[in-house]
């Protein structure tokens, strides 16, 4: 088995301000990286500490540093991005105002489903319902037209809509 490096806890803290950020933490994982901090503090080593909590000593040990460096804050999750679209809005826009038609498709306007398999042919995957939140988003609402009967009277139609 491999010999690991000692982890020891350099920062300057006081057990009862460590209980205290650990009772008054509401982030779980928080409250755990607190208590891992707490009983190397108290004199465990990492690996028992590890045992002690169910975790890998590999955790232990980089919240022990994370703490050696930044205090309790750094014990926090650190902000992370938003992940990039896999497609422009650009390329997004450009494909609604082409007509399928001219995409080789047999419909005459976008639904969901032909967009999604548009999308799919150019190398990009998307949920029906995340591509309509974009779609939406920048302002398109993607309807089909309502099918009419071949027989129905334009005349009788109107006056139906009035009433």
């Amino acid at each position: 088995m491999p010999r690991r490096r000692r982890v020891l806890l350099e920062r300057e803290v006081r057990l009862s301000e460590l209980e205290r950020a650990y009772r008054r933490g509401r982030d779980a994982r928080v409250r755990e990286r607190i208590l891992l901090v707490k009983l190397v503090k108290q004199g465990y080593s990492c690996t028992q500490v590890a045992e002690l909590i169910g975790v890998s000593h590999q955790k232990v040990a980089r919240w022990v540093r994370r703490f050696n460096e930044g205090g309790l804050e750094a014990l926090r999750d650190r902000p992370r991005g938003k992940p990039r679209p896999k497609v422009s809005d650009e390329e997004l826009l450009s494909i609604l105002r082409t007509s399928p038609r001219e995409l080789g498709y047999p419909y005459d306007g976008w639904y969901f489903t032909l967009l999604k398999v548009e999308l799919e042919r150019r190398g990009v995957s998307y949920s029906v319902s995340r591509l309509w939140k974009r779609v939406t988003r920048l302002g398109y609402r993607l309807k089909r037209p309502r099918p009419r009967h071949h027989r129905a009277e334009r005349s009788r139609w109107v006056l139906f809509k009035k009433e």
